[in-house]
């Protein structure tokens, strides 16, 4: 049997697959979109020709010993236009699913660009889903995605989204996880417990953020699950949790941000701190405390809840620009947009944590026990509260910082952008810091 499918509008029309009922292997068109099936089976056949932003074209035809049969198709452009809708979150390396209405069966020629980047990594496509994995290169924070259909007559299609940056290192009091180079995880030191956070689950692959709990550790994988391990007796991660973007872990608490805004909070259920406010949406980030969980909204409120311990609740009424968040175990800390920070709680005045440095360009913060770590745009890091155990001085031309690690007590932790981890403070007992020579993945900022 021999054919033809010609698209419409188009003067070239290679590339269509052609399949017909009772052979197996399809074929696919030549420049003039002709197309031929050998050895057919005599008898009744159905031949359809599929494309990408085409109507399929088929037809019915009989096929007769010892002769050839030809038909003509023609493939109509589908009209109606690309729909496409987008998380309000998604994460450095993370899975993103798009979804809508005609991106086409097939990928072909099409592509989808995220903040003027270029996705690599296609993992599925159909008319109405698309998922790729978000470059690791892509900077944090609001950007626009672009659907570019496959054919030029078809209009692209847009929609904003935020892109969460990636944590690929996280403390306890004395011990540390990372995520390495090649997106597995490692993990130093002893949290203590009878059932301890070492070894990493065998097969613990493709993360892209980790937390640290007071005994217990957390991944989270870059098609928005979530594992957690450790002791002694762990509560564990709700069946059927997916389509989180970002983590944070804390004494008994871990928090767990979805790509919808929403947040889930794991631990004991007689826990005040496990018990996310009805209603919570539009979140943007999250920061598990001690005692309480906080959560950044998209319009720079925050909203806190938990124990009723060191005032933490006590959110200043008039916070409305914050950027960034982060908490010592008896204080909480919000960046305002203008490099100016609020610090309430018990510790903001006994610790002095409330005297700010200038925090102008600060990109992240970070709390340890009793003091904060700001990183700015530049490398540079500025660190105050309690310093007795030197946490808060600086090693000398630390100029290179990637990340900031909060929660590692009296000690503090830096990430640089070659992927090593500067430790000063506490640092007396070796077991508990980072093995020498320890390379990171380090996200793009």
């Amino acid at each position: 049997m021999t054919g033809q499918a010609l698209l419409e509008g188009e003067s070239h029309h290679e590339g269509t697959t052609v399949t017909l009922s009772g052979v197996s292997d399809g074929v696919t068109t030549d420049a003039q979109g002709r197309f031929t099936f050998d050895n057919v089976p005599t008898g009744t056949h159905t031949v359809a020709a599929h494309r990408s932003n085409y109507e399929q074209a088929g037809a019915t035809l009989e096929v007769q010993p010892g002769q050839t049969t030809s038909v003509d198709l023609s493939l109509r452009r589908r009209q109606e236009a690309l729909v496409l809708e987008a998380p309000a979150l998604t994460v450095q390396r993370g899975h993103l699913k798009l979804t809508g209405s005609g991106f086409g069966e097939a990928r072909g020629a099409s592509r989808v660009s995220i903040g003027g980047v270029d996705a690599e990594d296609y993992l599925s496509w159909s008319d109405t889903e698309v998922v790729v994995r978000v470059p690791g290169s892509l900077a944090p924070g609001e950007q626009e995605v672009v659907v570019t259909p496959g054919v030029d007559w078809k209009p692209t299609a847009t929609a904003s989204l935020r892109v969460l940056r990636q944590r690929t290192l996280a403390h306890a009091a004395n011990w540390g996880i990372g995520v390495l180079p090649d997106n597995t995880v490692t993990v130093w030191g002893s949290a203590g417990s009878l059932n301890d956070v070492t070894p990493a689950p065998a097969g613990l692959s493709d993360v892209v953020s980790v937390g640290a709990g007071m005994a217990f550790a957390v991944a989270l994988q870059a098609d928005g699950t979530v594992v957690k391990w450790g002791g002694p007796d762990p509560v564990p991660v709700p069946s059927g949790l997916s389509d989180v973007v970002d983590i944070s872990a804390n004494g008994v608490l871990l928090l767990a941000l979805k790509r919808d805004g929403t947040v889930v909070a794991i631990g004991a259920e007689t826990a005040p701190q496990t018990h996310v406010p009805e209603g919570l949406q539009d979140v943007v980030a999250v920061s598990a405390g001690a005692y309480h969980g906080m959560a950044l909204k998209a319009d720079g409120t925050l909203t806190a809840w938990g124990q009723d311990v060191f005032d933490l609740l006590a959110v200043p009424a008039d916070l409305d620009d914050a950027v960034a968040i982060a908490n010592t175990s008896s204080s909480a800390l919000a960046l305002r947009a203008d490099g100016t920070a609020a610090v309430w709680g018990f510790g903001a005045a006994y610790y002095d944590l409330a005297l700010t440095p200038d925090l102008g360009d600060v990109v992240d913060v970070a709390g340890g026990e009793h003091h904060y770590m700001a990183l700015r745009s530049n490398g540079t890091v500025v660190a105050w509260g309690n310093g007795a155990f030197g946490q808060t001085t600086l090693p000398a031309g630390l100029t290179d910082v990637a990340a900031v690690a909060g929660q590692a007590f009296n000690k503090s932790l830096a990430l640089r952008r070659n992927g090593t981890i500067a430790a000063w403070g506490d640092t007396t007992s070796a077991w508990s810091l980072p093995p020498p020579g320890l390379v990171l993945r380090v996200p793009a900022r």
